[in-house]
């Protein structure tokens, strides 16, 4: 399945309709030539929570699909994914956390910081997620997001995370879709950092 202007014309205009199914079915290739066609959401558009799935993990799935495995979806760790919520605090900076499921219970943890920020992978707008403001596991491990939108009910993300620049240039494609559920914020405060490092 090709995602190229030429097989689905306006890269743009035939992505109203688009699912999750129709991302899962594409290649981590794919995935990025996708998103670097994407516009960036505004704070308000992805305001709520939202239902997360991990796309294609691409080259060394050997050793991605077991680190996938631990952070989204082992009872060992935070359990399994559910998705991402974000509230706007004002038109360029916001906040959100991410919701796992461990042994029936909810919980909204990992939180971070979100605002309008320069792509590492085109230079362009996206939704930056950071996660490297608060001590927090996902901030140790230095993990930051991107996020752009596919329709008003589907977005497509890159997650990264590591200590050096190259390991943060490893791409895990994720995506974010509706309906979406009230923002209810984290389940407990956590505290401010400052990254120690430019993308």
């Amino acid at each position: 399945m090709s995602v190229t202007t030429h097989e689905r014309g306006s890269p743009l205009g035939d992505l109203d309709g688009w699912t999750v199914e129709q991302l899962k079915a594409l290649r981590q290739e794919e995935l990025m030539e996708l998103y670097l066609t994407l516009p960036c959401p505004t704070m308000r558009e992805m305001e709520g929570e939202f239902k997360g799935h991990l796309l294609d993990t691409g080259k060394f799935w050997f050793i991605k699909k077991p680190l996938a495995y631990f952070a989204l979806k082992s009872p060992l760790n935070k359990g399994r994914w559910l998705g991402k919520g974000f509230e706007a605090i004002s038109e360029n900076e916001g906040q959100g956390y991410n919701s796992y499921e461990r042994f029936g219970r909810v919980r909204h943890v990992f939180p971070m910081k979100t605002r309008i920020a320069a792509s590492v992978f085109d230079g362009k707008d996206c939704c930056e997620l950071d996660y490297t403001a608060y001590r927090s596991g996902a901030g140790f491990i230095n993990m930051i997001d991107e996020v752009r939108k596919v329709n008003d009910d589907l977005y497509l993300g890159i997650g990264t995370w590591g200590y050096f620049k190259r390991q943060r240039r490893i791409p895990f494609f994720f995506s974010l879709s509706g309906p979406r559920a009230p923002y209810v914020g984290v389940d407990r405060r956590h505290r401010e950092r400052r990254r120690r490092f430019a993308r």
